[in-house]
């Protein structure tokens, strides 16, 4: 009996460690979002896993794009055949205080997580994102 209980207890918590992931000073973010630096040097979430932090502390972009001026990030497309490179700018995402990862509403993949009042947003990825807006 006691056995099981210990194994079930560690099961328990090795599940919620799994969907949180520890920044520096004690900072949570749910699972799937990556710990960014901001502007006033605090730890914040990004709702992007593996993202790319911008050095403006405000905002984050995919892990295949480059942050870009005004909290905007950009994407490199070569057009097959003609060898034609573009680039696309799209709006980086906000980053999340610490103090609004404590709740957070999961995604229709059942792996990724927002804060408590904003939308699931899925990506060209594949992957899930967080919109400020809810539906």
């Amino acid at each position: 009996m006691f056995y099981s209980l210990a194994l079930l207890l560690l099961f328990v918590h090795t599940t919620q460690a799994a969907n949180q992931l520890n920044c520096p000073t004690n900072v949570t973010c749910v699972d799937r979002q990556t710990c960014c630096l901001t502007n006033q040097g605090l730890w914040a979430c990004c709702p992007l896993e593996d993202a790319i932090c911008c050095n403006d502390g405000q905002t984050c972009c995919q892990k295949n794009q480059q942050c870009a001026p005004g909290g905007n990030c950009t994407s490199k497309i070569v057009e097959q055949g003609n060898n034609q490179v573009q680039f696309v700018e799209t709006t980086g995402f906000k980053l999340i205080p610490h103090s609004l990862t404590q709740q957070s509403v999961q995604c229709p993949d059942g792996q990724s997580f927002c804060p408590d009042g904003q939308t699931c947003c899925k990506l060209a990825s594949g992957q899930y994102g967080c919109c400020p807006l809810r539906t």
